[in-house]
């Protein structure tokens, strides 16, 4: 069977290329948004290096390529956070095996996933790799956010970009897997570029979670009328314990819509795109009349903040929830 690699043909037209006329360089670093094939892609070229059939991006049915796939080829190995940061052991192990000539192939492959994560000590070990890798090793770094590597890693490394993949590309896929029309679109847009969360998604949730996003802008814009804090906030926001988890699983994907529906609300107002969430978009057109523009930007910058919050210090969501409606009125 075909691998099929969805989006970015830029990256794969390069790799082609270099695969074809054997001009790979030791270490490259991937980077793009999270959940758009980077790491998968980065075992693609593994299989291109490793496949018993010798075939681009591998054949799937070859030895190498199943043991690829089960994470068991000896000459292929995948790094990932321990205790969420790449450790200085897990560098010196990869130190140690590329001491290691490959045993079944003619390459030593080294995927380094969240690569960000390094702390300074790992950092500096990589960099002694870097200076003088053996002839047989490729290593592909993986991140999201390149920018936290240090400068003197980022420039040892060739720099490969992932875009988000389109939403055109996604709908397509979506409907080769016989997911209603209706649904495609919508779910293509919801995926936010990324196929993987395209494929994993639970309609139902995401419907759910929107509603609930759409009902916080509503009272965001209520109390911005009434200039008091509106007595209720959607069902989901309760003071309980198991309300606040549940809230923090979906805090992300929560903001997400917040922040759709606001650019949705802006595309209504000035007629710059169409309004993706058809289905509900005479509420968005309502909304869009009721608010107008500085709010709804002022709105935007109050969810950045917000998610700012939650990501960096970790704040109880339901208050940072209720922090939106209450500073609504400032506007």
């Amino acid at each position: 069977m075909e691998n099929i690699f969805i989006g970015n043909p830029q990256v794969v037209t390069f790799f082609k290329k270099i695969l074809e006329e054997k001009s790979l360089v030791s270490t490259y670093l991937f980077s793009g948004p999270d959940s758009v094939g980077k790491k998968y892609f980065a075992s693609l070229i593994a299989k291109s290096l490793l496949c018993k059939n010798e075939k681009l991006f591998g054949c799937n049915e070859c030895t190498a390529c199943h043991k690829i796939d089960k994470k068991i080829h000896p000459d292929f190995w995948i790094y990932e956070p321990e205790n969420l940061m790449i450790t200085i052991d897990q560098i010196r192990t990869l130190i140690q095996r590329l001491k290691l000539k490959p045993s079944e192939s003619t390459y030593s492959i080294h995927i380094i996933d969240a690569v960000e994560t390094m702390r300074i000590e790992a950092a500096n070990a990589f960099l002694k790799i870097t200076e003088e890798p053996p002839p047989f090793a490729l290593i592909l770094l993986i991140t999201t956010v390149p920018d936290l590597l240090p400068a003197t890693v980022r420039s040892r490394c060739f720099r490969i970009k992932f875009n988000r993949i389109s939403c055109d590309e996604i709908y397509a896929l979506l409907l080769q897997s016989k997911i209603p029309e209706n649904k495609a679109h919508l779910m293509a847009h919801w995926a936010d570029g990324s196929l993987a969360k395209a494929l994993a998604m639970n309609f139902e949730h995401y419907s759910k979670l929107r509603a609930t996003a759409l009902q916080i802008l509503l009272n965001m814009n209520r109390n911005l009328q009434s200039k008091n804090f509106p007595e209720t906030l959607p069902p989901v926001f309760k003071r309980d314990r198991s309300a606040i988890e549940k809230l923090k699983e979906d805090f992300t994907l929560l903001t997400f819509f917040l922040s759709d529906l606001l650019r949705e609300c802006l595309n209504a107002k000035t007629n710059a795109g169409i309004i993706h969430n058809y289905d509900i978009a005479d509420e968005i057109k309502k909304l869009a009349q009721a608010v107008d523009i500085n709010t709804l930007f002022f709105f935007m910058k109050l969810i950045e903040e917000v998610k700012e919050e939650y990501t960096v210090y970790h704040q109880n969501p339901l208050l940072l929830v209720q922090k939106l409606v209450i500073n609504s009125v400032r506007a």
